[in-house]
């Protein structure tokens, strides 16, 4: 099966992001789709580009969900991983998780990453598992790697009312696996290291009232009006982890709430 990375970025970070495909073709093989957004820039004329370790694909959309769902669409790729513009890639881990779907009868994949040579970003399972519609919440986009017929075939697509550029800054990856898991879909998590992703990301965020309508809008995207008992719960969860402050604890879920009722 053929294999890509399908990578968003824009004009300012397209040199950086062609280094990471070109890097990642040297070490492992595997080419690039790279979608490039160009609302930086005005009245600019470009022509996609197509080379041995890349594809750039330019855009003039804004948005991140838009911007992956046109690497899905633009790409003749059988597996395709989800990468970010600033990660690194770990050349055996790729290979390997690759590998784990291409031999499966999964839909998706998601793997690990870690934050450098020596620690990992989350406290991830030991062993694999089959994920569900609450297992894949905690998922972020560069742990993905889909069978991209599969997801076609059962015309899932991603919400662009989620994600980096839409009203909803997060989201647009959990509400996309969650879409494959209703359609009948199966996902698998698998312990391997596929990245390293240094910098702090901002799925933790619980400080701005716009991050917090926004898990609001997930919960309810993803599991309807049964969304509140468990949205409520993943707020005392957060507390008691205390990576929600008591005394912002009230407002941060009144806010989720918000976001939960202004989402059709």
């Amino acid at each position: 099966m053929k294999k890509e990375l399908i990578i968003s970025t824009v004009y300012s970070q397209l040199e950086k992001t062609i280094c990471l495909a070109t890097s990642c073709y040297s070490t492992t093989g595997i080419r690039s789709t790279i979608v490039c957004q160009m609302f930086e820039v005005e009245d600019r004329v470009v022509e996609n580009e197509y080379c041995s370790a890349f594809n750039v694909i330019y855009s003039f959309d804004r948005g991140l969900a838009r911007s992956r769902m046109l690497g899905l669409l633009s790409t003749s790729a059988d597996l395709v991983w989800l990468a970010d513009d600033d990660i690194e890639v770990v050349p055996n881990g790729v290979i390997e998780a690759f590998n784990e779907l291409e031999s499966s009868n999964d839909d998706f994949i998601t793997t690990k990453y870690a934050i450098n040579e020596r620690q990992e970003r989350k406290n991830y399972a030991k062993s694999e598992f089959f994920h569900s519609s609450v297992s894949i919440m905690k998922v972020s986009s560069i742990e993905i790697i889909v069978n991209r017929n599969k997801v076609i075939n059962k015309g899932v697509a991603f919400d662009t009312r989620f994600g980096l550029g839409a009203f909803f800054k997060s989201g647009e990856e959990n509400i996309f696996l969650a879409d494959i898991l209703d359609k009948g879909g199966r996902g698998r998590f698998v312990p391997i290291v596929t990245s390293i992703h240094r910098d702090i990301t901002s799925g933790g965020d619980f400080s701005s009232e716009l991050a917090n309508i926004t898990k609001g809008a997930i919960f309810r995207r993803v599991f309807g009006f049964y969304g509140i008992p468990l949205l409520v719960a993943f707020y005392f969860k957060r507390l008691l982890k205390k990576e929600v402050k008591l005394a912002s604890f009230f407002s941060a879920l009144m806010f989720s709430f918000k976001g939960f009722f202004k989402l059709k």
